[in-house]
Protein backbone atom coordinates (compact mmCIF):
# COMPACT_ATOMS: atom_id res chain seq x y z
CA UNK A 1 0.00 0.00 0.00
CA UNK A 2 1.57 3.38 -1.01
CA UNK A 3 0.12 7.12 -0.17
CA UNK A 4 0.99 9.70 -1.97
CA UNK A 5 2.13 13.67 -0.81
CA UNK A 6 1.33 16.99 -1.24
CA UNK A 7 3.96 19.25 -2.10
CA UNK A 8 3.75 21.42 1.00
CA UNK A 9 4.42 17.82 2.83
CA UNK A 10 8.22 17.71 1.71
CA UNK A 11 11.21 18.66 -0.52
CA UNK A 12 13.67 16.96 -2.01
CA UNK A 13 17.26 17.39 -0.81
CA UNK A 14 20.62 17.99 -2.24
CA UNK A 15 21.72 14.33 -1.64
CA UNK A 16 18.38 13.19 -2.80
CA UNK A 17 16.80 12.38 0.25
CA UNK A 18 12.82 13.18 0.92
CA UNK A 19 12.47 15.50 3.74
CA UNK A 20 8.89 15.43 5.46
CA UNK A 21 8.27 18.54 6.93
CA UNK A 22 6.13 17.73 9.74
CA UNK A 23 8.00 15.26 11.37
CA UNK A 24 11.64 16.55 10.41
CA UNK A 25 12.50 13.31 9.47
CA UNK A 26 14.91 12.07 6.69
CA UNK A 27 13.93 9.18 3.73
CA UNK A 28 16.47 7.73 1.82
CA UNK A 29 16.07 7.05 -1.69
CA UNK A 30 14.46 3.15 -1.60
CA UNK A 31 11.99 4.34 0.83
CA UNK A 32 9.86 6.49 -1.40
CA UNK A 33 9.31 6.53 -5.56
CA UNK A 34 8.58 9.43 -7.76
CA UNK A 35 7.16 8.54 -10.82
CA UNK A 36 7.21 10.71 -14.47
CA UNK A 37 5.25 13.71 -13.20
CA UNK A 38 7.12 14.08 -9.80
CA UNK A 39 4.39 12.91 -7.67
CA UNK A 40 6.02 11.33 -4.44
CA UNK A 41 5.02 8.31 -2.90
CA UNK A 42 5.42 6.52 0.29
CA UNK A 43 5.19 2.80 0.70
CA UNK A 44 3.60 1.10 3.84
CA UNK A 45 5.58 -1.77 5.56
CA UNK A 46 3.85 -5.36 4.28
CA UNK A 47 0.85 -6.85 6.40
CA UNK A 48 -0.14 -2.87 7.69
CA UNK A 49 -2.89 -0.51 6.63
CA UNK A 50 -2.03 1.93 9.28
CA UNK A 51 -1.05 5.77 7.91
CA UNK A 52 0.58 6.06 11.11
CA UNK A 53 3.42 3.63 10.41
CA UNK A 54 4.21 4.63 6.96
CA UNK A 55 7.83 5.20 7.72
CA UNK A 56 7.75 7.85 10.58
CA UNK A 57 4.34 9.80 9.25
CA UNK A 58 2.00 10.79 11.89
CA UNK A 59 -1.42 10.44 10.67
CA UNK A 60 -2.06 13.64 11.75
CA UNK A 61 0.89 15.43 10.00
CA UNK A 62 -1.68 17.62 7.32
CA UNK A 63 -3.92 18.69 10.40
CA UNK A 64 -0.55 19.37 12.64
CA UNK A 65 1.14 21.46 9.28
CA UNK A 66 -2.82 23.90 10.06
CA UNK A 67 -2.48 23.88 13.17
CA UNK A 68 1.17 25.07 13.44
CA UNK A 69 0.20 27.79 11.07
CA UNK A 70 -2.79 29.33 12.77
CA UNK A 71 -1.40 28.72 15.84
CA UNK A 72 1.68 30.82 15.06
CA UNK A 73 -0.22 33.44 13.74
CA UNK A 74 -2.50 34.02 16.24
CA UNK A 75 0.49 33.43 19.02
CA UNK A 76 2.82 36.13 17.90
CA UNK A 77 0.62 39.13 17.42
CA UNK A 78 -0.54 37.98 21.20
CA UNK A 79 3.01 37.27 22.36
CA UNK A 80 3.77 41.55 20.59
CA UNK A 81 0.19 42.58 22.81
CA UNK A 82 1.30 41.12 25.82
CA UNK A 83 4.79 43.23 25.75
CA UNK A 84 3.79 45.99 24.99
CA UNK A 85 0.80 45.95 27.87
CA UNK A 86 3.63 44.87 30.71
CA UNK A 87 5.93 47.70 28.87
CA UNK A 88 4.07 50.61 29.09
CA UNK A 89 1.90 49.67 32.58
CA UNK A 90 4.29 51.06 35.23
CA UNK A 91 2.47 48.91 37.86
CA UNK A 92 3.12 45.42 35.77
CA UNK A 93 6.68 46.19 35.72
CA UNK A 94 7.10 44.46 39.03
CA UNK A 95 10.54 42.09 38.77
CA UNK A 96 8.16 39.43 37.94
CA UNK A 97 6.80 41.67 35.17
CA UNK A 98 9.91 41.84 33.81
CA UNK A 99 10.80 38.60 33.96
CA UNK A 100 7.81 37.89 32.25
CA UNK A 101 8.57 40.41 29.31
CA UNK A 102 11.82 39.01 28.86
CA UNK A 103 10.62 35.45 28.51
CA UNK A 104 8.00 36.54 26.30
CA UNK A 105 10.62 38.66 23.83
CA UNK A 106 12.70 36.05 23.65
CA UNK A 107 9.67 33.63 22.46
CA UNK A 108 8.24 35.93 20.37
CA UNK A 109 11.48 35.66 18.58
CA UNK A 110 11.81 32.71 18.04
CA UNK A 111 8.09 32.04 16.82
CA UNK A 112 8.27 35.02 14.40
CA UNK A 113 11.41 33.12 12.76
CA UNK A 114 9.97 29.71 12.95
CA UNK A 115 7.54 31.11 10.75
CA UNK A 116 9.47 33.14 8.62
CA UNK A 117 11.95 30.16 8.49
CA UNK A 118 9.32 27.82 6.30
CA UNK A 119 9.24 30.22 3.80
CA UNK A 120 12.80 30.81 3.22
CA UNK A 121 14.60 28.65 0.37
CA UNK A 122 16.73 26.30 1.78
CA UNK A 123 20.40 25.74 1.65
CA UNK A 124 20.76 29.68 2.09
CA UNK A 125 23.03 32.07 3.55
CA UNK A 126 19.68 33.93 5.00
CA UNK A 127 18.31 29.98 6.08
CA UNK A 128 21.86 29.55 7.92
CA UNK A 129 21.49 32.51 9.83
CA UNK A 130 18.00 32.39 10.20
CA UNK A 131 18.73 28.92 12.06
CA UNK A 132 21.48 30.33 13.75
CA UNK A 133 19.45 32.90 15.76
CA UNK A 134 16.47 30.62 16.04
CA UNK A 135 18.43 28.32 18.37
CA UNK A 136 19.62 31.16 20.21
CA UNK A 137 16.23 32.58 20.42
CA UNK A 138 14.46 29.07 21.59
CA UNK A 139 17.81 28.27 23.78
CA UNK A 140 17.09 32.01 25.35
CA UNK A 141 13.25 31.03 26.10
CA UNK A 142 13.90 27.80 27.50
CA UNK A 143 16.66 29.47 30.15
CA UNK A 144 13.94 32.57 30.87
CA UNK A 145 11.47 30.04 31.64
CA UNK A 146 13.97 28.19 33.89
CA UNK A 147 14.03 31.46 35.66
CA UNK A 148 10.95 32.02 36.09
CA UNK A 149 10.47 28.62 37.30
CA UNK A 150 12.98 29.31 40.27
CA UNK A 151 11.43 32.67 41.05
CA UNK A 152 7.83 31.26 41.07
CA UNK A 153 9.37 28.42 43.48
CA UNK A 154 10.70 31.39 45.64
CA UNK A 155 7.32 33.22 45.42
CA UNK A 156 4.57 30.32 46.35
CA UNK A 157 7.21 27.88 49.07
CA UNK A 158 7.53 30.65 51.25
CA UNK A 159 11.15 31.37 50.35
CA UNK A 160 10.58 35.10 49.43
CA UNK A 161 11.77 37.67 51.75
CA UNK A 162 10.98 41.24 51.32
CA UNK A 163 13.48 42.85 49.21
CA UNK A 164 13.70 46.54 48.39
CA UNK A 165 13.89 48.27 45.08
CA UNK A 166 17.79 48.13 44.90
CA UNK A 167 18.17 44.28 45.40
CA UNK A 168 14.83 43.44 42.99
CA UNK A 169 16.75 45.55 40.64
CA UNK A 170 20.54 43.40 41.00
CA UNK A 171 18.45 40.24 41.01
CA UNK A 172 16.84 40.90 37.51
CA UNK A 173 20.40 42.00 35.70
CA UNK A 174 21.67 38.38 37.46
CA UNK A 175 18.89 36.65 36.25
CA UNK A 176 19.41 38.61 32.40
CA UNK A 177 22.87 37.74 32.07
CA UNK A 178 22.61 33.87 33.27
CA UNK A 179 19.37 33.71 30.65
CA UNK A 180 20.76 35.82 27.72
CA UNK A 181 24.68 34.75 28.06
CA UNK A 182 24.21 30.68 28.88
CA UNK A 183 22.42 30.24 25.29
CA UNK A 184 25.27 32.54 23.51
CA UNK A 185 27.90 30.26 25.34
CA UNK A 186 26.13 27.48 23.67
CA UNK A 187 25.59 28.64 20.32
CA UNK A 188 28.99 29.91 20.09
CA UNK A 189 30.34 26.65 21.24
CA UNK A 190 28.12 24.94 18.25
CA UNK A 191 29.48 27.83 15.95
CA UNK A 192 33.08 26.65 16.82
CA UNK A 193 32.48 23.32 15.94
CA UNK A 194 30.64 24.74 12.56
CA UNK A 195 33.67 26.13 11.20
CA UNK A 196 36.81 24.04 12.84
CA UNK A 197 38.36 21.37 9.99
CA UNK A 198 38.23 17.82 11.19
CA UNK A 199 35.62 14.79 11.28
CA UNK A 200 34.24 15.24 14.41
CA UNK A 201 31.26 14.81 13.80
CA UNK A 202 29.21 17.96 15.92
CA UNK A 203 29.05 20.44 12.89
CA UNK A 204 25.64 21.45 13.33
CA UNK A 205 25.37 22.05 9.98
CA UNK A 206 23.15 24.84 10.19
CA UNK A 207 20.76 26.01 6.71
CA UNK A 208 21.75 22.66 5.20
CA UNK A 209 18.64 21.42 3.69
CA UNK A 210 16.57 22.98 6.53
CA UNK A 211 16.62 26.58 8.81
CA UNK A 212 17.75 24.35 11.48
CA UNK A 213 20.06 22.09 13.20
CA UNK A 214 20.32 19.10 10.42
CA UNK A 215 23.09 17.48 12.36
CA UNK A 216 21.12 14.85 14.91
CA UNK A 217 24.19 14.62 17.15
CA UNK A 218 24.75 18.76 17.10
CA UNK A 219 21.25 19.00 18.05
CA UNK A 220 21.24 16.40 21.02
CA UNK A 221 24.05 17.96 22.33
CA UNK A 222 23.87 21.74 21.66
CA UNK A 223 19.62 21.99 21.87
CA UNK A 224 18.13 18.24 23.31
CA UNK A 225 20.27 17.52 26.42
CA UNK A 226 20.25 21.37 27.33
CA UNK A 227 16.36 21.56 27.29
CA UNK A 228 16.25 18.07 28.67
CA UNK A 229 17.77 19.55 31.29
CA UNK A 230 16.32 22.60 32.35
CA UNK A 231 12.50 20.93 31.96
CA UNK A 232 13.57 18.35 34.42
CA UNK A 233 14.58 21.43 36.79
CA UNK A 234 11.63 23.07 35.83
CA UNK A 235 9.44 20.46 37.06
CA UNK A 236 11.35 20.04 40.18
CA UNK A 237 10.57 23.60 40.70
CA UNK A 238 6.86 23.49 39.71
CA UNK A 239 6.51 20.50 42.44
CA UNK A 240 7.26 22.35 44.99
CA UNK A 241 5.45 25.34 43.89
CA UNK A 242 2.65 23.19 43.80
CA UNK A 243 3.29 21.74 47.19
CA UNK A 244 3.84 25.64 48.38
CA UNK A 245 0.35 26.10 46.84
CA UNK A 246 -1.20 23.20 48.84
CA UNK A 247 0.24 23.48 52.28
CA UNK A 248 -1.08 27.26 52.30
CA UNK A 249 -4.24 26.59 51.39
CA UNK A 250 -4.09 23.79 53.73
CA UNK A 251 -2.81 26.61 56.86
CA UNK A 252 -5.29 29.35 55.95
CA UNK A 253 -7.85 29.63 58.67
CA UNK A 254 -11.32 29.01 56.11
CA UNK A 255 -10.73 26.49 53.52
CA UNK A 256 -12.59 27.95 50.79
CA UNK A 257 -13.63 26.39 47.04
CA UNK A 258 -12.22 29.99 45.21
CA UNK A 259 -9.13 28.94 46.92
CA UNK A 260 -8.74 25.37 45.51
CA UNK A 261 -9.78 27.23 41.75
CA UNK A 262 -7.01 29.79 42.15
CA UNK A 263 -4.40 26.98 42.94
CA UNK A 264 -5.38 25.19 40.15
CA UNK A 265 -5.19 28.00 37.47
CA UNK A 266 -1.75 29.37 38.89
CA UNK A 267 -0.53 25.63 38.48
CA UNK A 268 -2.14 25.72 34.89
CA UNK A 269 -0.01 28.95 34.29
CA UNK A 270 3.16 27.90 35.69
CA UNK A 271 2.70 24.66 33.44
CA UNK A 272 2.96 26.80 30.35
CA UNK A 273 5.67 29.14 31.86
CA UNK A 274 8.08 26.47 32.83
CA UNK A 275 7.26 25.15 29.45
CA UNK A 276 6.39 21.83 30.59
CA UNK A 277 4.10 20.82 27.62
CA UNK A 278 7.48 20.40 25.83
CA UNK A 279 7.35 17.15 27.86
CA UNK A 280 4.64 15.86 25.11
CA UNK A 281 7.16 15.98 22.42
CA UNK A 282 10.32 13.67 24.77
CA UNK A 283 6.97 11.53 25.53
CA UNK A 284 6.33 10.80 22.14
CA UNK A 285 9.91 10.58 21.65
CA UNK A 286 10.35 7.89 23.86
CA UNK A 287 6.42 6.12 22.99
CA UNK A 288 5.82 6.80 19.66
CA UNK A 289 1.94 7.47 20.90
CA UNK A 290 0.87 10.45 18.50
CA UNK A 291 -1.55 11.63 20.45
CA UNK A 292 0.86 13.31 22.40
CA UNK A 293 2.73 14.73 19.16
CA UNK A 294 -0.32 16.30 18.26
CA UNK A 295 -1.39 17.53 21.85
CA UNK A 296 2.05 19.04 21.87
CA UNK A 297 1.05 20.90 18.60
CA UNK A 298 -1.76 22.53 19.81
CA UNK A 299 -0.31 23.57 23.03
CA UNK A 300 2.82 24.66 21.37
CA UNK A 301 1.39 26.35 18.52
CA UNK A 302 -0.80 28.70 20.48
CA UNK A 303 0.78 29.03 23.47
CA UNK A 304 1.44 32.58 23.04
CA UNK A 305 -2.28 32.82 23.04
CA UNK A 306 -2.58 31.10 26.10
CA UNK A 307 -0.18 32.96 28.19
CA UNK A 308 -1.62 36.17 27.00
CA UNK A 309 -5.25 35.45 28.03
CA UNK A 310 -4.00 34.33 31.77
CA UNK A 311 -1.42 37.13 32.31
CA UNK A 312 -3.90 39.77 30.57
CA UNK A 313 -7.06 38.50 32.12
CA UNK A 314 -5.65 38.76 36.16
CA UNK A 315 -7.46 41.23 38.67
CA UNK A 316 -4.14 43.12 38.63
CA UNK A 317 -3.86 43.00 35.17
CA UNK A 318 -7.07 44.41 34.61
CA UNK A 319 -7.35 47.01 36.84
CA UNK A 320 -4.02 48.66 35.78
CA UNK A 321 -5.89 48.85 32.20
CA UNK A 322 -8.36 50.26 33.04
CA UNK A 323 -6.94 52.93 35.34
CA UNK A 324 -4.61 54.10 32.35
CA UNK A 325 -7.15 54.03 30.12
CA UNK A 326 -9.07 55.78 32.15
CA UNK A 327 -6.12 58.48 32.25
CA UNK A 328 -5.90 58.70 28.56
CA UNK A 329 -9.51 59.14 28.26
CA UNK A 330 -9.73 61.91 30.53
CA UNK A 331 -6.88 63.34 29.50
CA UNK A 332 -8.01 63.29 25.60
CA UNK A 333 -11.43 64.83 26.84
CA UNK A 334 -9.43 67.61 28.97
CA UNK A 335 -7.55 68.65 25.66
CA UNK A 336 -10.47 68.18 23.33
CA UNK A 337 -12.47 70.88 26.05
CA UNK A 338 -9.56 73.13 26.21
CA UNK A 339 -9.04 73.25 22.65
CA UNK A 340 -13.01 73.63 21.91
CA UNK A 341 -12.75 76.77 24.58
CA UNK A 342 -9.52 78.60 23.13
CA UNK A 343 -11.80 78.05 19.22
CA UNK A 344 -14.44 79.79 20.89
CA UNK A 345 -12.27 82.64 22.90
CA UNK A 346 -10.66 83.29 19.90
CA UNK A 347 -13.84 83.21 17.42
CA UNK A 348 -16.00 85.66 19.77
CA UNK A 349 -13.17 88.53 20.40
CA UNK A 350 -13.92 91.78 19.05
CA UNK A 351 -10.77 94.00 17.39
CA UNK A 352 -11.04 97.75 18.02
Amino acid sequence: MTTRLNESEYYITSDDRLYLNNTQRFLNQSEFTRDSQDIISICVNNGTNNISNINGISKYSVAESYITLVGLVISIPALAITIIVYLCIPDLRTLPGKLLISLLLALFVAELLFLISSQVTKSTVLCKYLAVVMHYSFLATFFWMNVMSVDACHTFSGLTQLRSKGKHTKRFVFCSLYAWICPLVIVTVSLVFEYIPGNHGLSPDYGKDICWIKNGKSLLCFFLIPVMIILCLNFVAFTLTARGLYLARKLSTKYLSKHNKLECIICVKLFFIMGLTWTFAFLYTFTRIEEFSLLFCILNSFVGLLICLSFLSTSIARRSIFQNLQKITKTSTKESVDVNFAHKTTSTNITP
